[in-house]
């Protein structure tokens, strides 16, 4: 699955609109200062105490997202990355992915407003998003699998708490464990702690992130709190920003299926 990040809107796409400081370091286990607004600079994850993928993240002068530099595996130089081009109207057009200095695909975005209502790439991830009144009504993901397979979920029946975080929806697709057509879930966001990636996309796939403004912390079935599909836990620098997390994913008989460690560092500005 390509990774990508940019902004959902211009407003919340940077967390803040004051100058950035070029000659800024990022912090590295010290919290960021309280009085400044902060971005994500750079996050490193790793699966099993091996790393399997760090991101770096630069802005222009505006503050906008410009470019993402990955780096997996075993790799000492950030051999691709993400540049990302706006329109007139400030909102993103396009992000073009690159590996060792060629270009590699596309992604568009279409807009309805300021809302995304699509997401293409060239190379085979959609996501669609329906509005009703500016809020979510329908999100549909379709995503490569190895072989090229296409595989689609379809969210929709949303709840939101007054925050505006998803704590219920309804689940249809590939991911929905036989005999079951659909299935009812129920999620959970912490409303102390505000979600770093908000408003950005990681995954096409992941839509806890696309719509908490809040932490997500667990989604479980409905009827069976028991049978979960995806927990986070978190740690906080001393003004609560998220200084890392951990994830938890289960598969479609929901046993756990992977744990991920990221740890967040930020660059004021």
């Amino acid at each position: 699955m390509k990774k990508i990040l940019f902004p959902l809107l211009v407003a919340s796409a940077i967390f803040a609109s004051c100058k950035k400081d070029e000659d800024t370091t990022p912090t590295t286990g010290t919290s960021p200062a309280t009085t400044k607004k902060t971005v994500i600079s750079k996050d490193s994850t790793t699966e099993n105490g091996i790393n399997v993928l760090v991101r770096v993240f630069e802005y222009d002068s505006a503050d906008r997202l410009v470019k993402i530099k990955f780096k997996d595996t075993t790799n000492t130089t950030y051999n691709r990355y993400d540049t990302v081009i706006y329109n007139s109207a400030g909102n993103v057009e396009r992000i073009d992915n690159y590996s060792l200095g060629v270009q590699t695909g596309t992604i568009s975005t279409m807009y309805s407003g300021n809302n995304v209502t699509q997401i293409a790439s060239s190379v085979g991830d959609t996501l669609k998003i329906t509005y009703v009144n500016d809020t979510i009504s329908t999100l549909i993901s379709a995503f490569g699998s190895s072989g090229g397979t296409i595989t689609r979920d379809t969210l929709t029946a949303f709840g939101f708490d007054s925050k505006g975080n998803a704590i219920s929806l309804n689940l249809r697709g590939t991911r929905v464990p036989s005999p079951f057509t659909s299935l009812n879930i129920t999620t959970q966001a912490n409303t102390s702690y505000n979600n770093p990636y908000y408003g950005n996309y990681i995954n096409i796939e992941d839509w806890y992130d696309i719509l908490n403004p809040n932490i997500f912390v667990s989604s479980y079935i409905t009827e069976d709190p028991s049978k979960k599909s995806l927990e986070r836990s978190y740690t906080f620098y001393a003004n609560n920003f998220v200084k890392s997390y951990t994830t938890k994913k289960y598969d479609k008989s929901f046993a756990l299926k992977s744990t991920t460690n990221t740890s967040v560092e930020y660059i004021e500005i």
